[in-house]
């Protein structure tokens, strides 16, 4: 009865967000609760604590408590945020040993492996997802064409390919979908990553601003620097060459025609294009 009250409220901690009431709790426990052990892996994975997430997963496996699938889900996505590829195979490997091979559990190896920039990984994970009878959702595509956008390479074709296979499964991409596909254009030629840009377009998909600064830092390669001023935006743009700045340019007077959310970094860069054209 103890066990699941403590469940309970550190479950509660974490949908509200409260880290430091559910890190408490489970501080304060003293049993060997697969369930208490899981809540609070969830709440530190909720509260991006992803430190604290490992440290309640090492102590779960020193004290010999069995894994179960919600403790495989959140440990396979914490320690893909910690940039631990070794602890992710372990524990996937155990969760094959185990038996626990089901959609979640899936989902959550292709969540790390976005998390790592494994693009291998996640198409793998995709392809087991698929033997297994189970049909990928949107999430987890947006997930594999994350881990292309998080590759130390370029991934840009491989991101391009599974939106064809996405579209393929009568899937409808989103703007999420859109905008990890822009950050994997940061390697790509000009060509294909204005081709992103006429996609959205053409597929109706209402562009907003986190899209629209994805795109714009993929035209700067991934190295767009700040641009809190027009100053500072106009430096950047004389870095660029001739055919970027013009891409900069097409985007911003889209932005206008669209009317999408303007944002400080649009802003500087407007104003700064203004000065250039003068």
């Amino acid at each position: 009865q103890e066990d699941k009250k403590y469940t309970a409220k550190i479950m509660q901690a974490a949908r509200s967000g409260h880290w430091e009431k559910a890190r408490r709790l489970f501080d304060s426990y003293a049993g060997c609760a697969a369930p208490v052990y899981g809540a609070a892996l969830t709440a530190a994975f909720r509260s991006r604590e992803y430190e604290a997430g490992a440290d309640i997963y090492d102590r779960l496996c020193s004290s010999g408590i069995n894994l179960t699938a919600p403790i495989i889900t959140m440990a396979l996505k914490v320690f893909g945020h910690l940039k631990q590829p070794s602890m992710v195979n372990q524990i996937w490997a155990k969760a094959k040993a185990m038996r626990m091979i089901d959609r979640i559990a899936i989902a959550a190896r292709i969540d790390a492996a976005a998390s790592l920039g494994n693009v291998t990984d996640a198409v793998l994970c995709l392809d087991v997802m698929m033997s297994k009878g189970f049909s990928p959702d949107v999430q987890n595509f947006n997930s594999a064409i994350n881990a292309c956008k998080n590759s130390n390479v370029d991934e840009h074709k491989s991101a391009q390919f599974l939106l064809g296979k996405m579209i393929e499964a009568k899937l409808a991409p989103t703007i999420i979908t859109f905008t990890s596909l822009a950050g994997a254009h940061r390697r790509a030629p000009l060509e294909s990553l204005k081709r992103v840009w006429t996609q959205v377009k053409e597929r109706g998909i209402g562009i907003d601003h986190v899209f629209v600064e994805a795109y714009l830092c993929a035209n700067f390669r991934g190295k767009m620097g700040f641009a809190r001023s027009t100053s500072e935006a106009g430096l950047s743009l004389t870095q660029l060459e001739t055919e970027r700045l013009l891409a900069v340019r097409e985007v911003i007077n889209d932005c206008k025609a669209l009317g999408i959310k303007r944002t400080y970094l649009t802003e500087h860069f407007d104003l700064a294009l203004q000065k250039i054209d003068r």
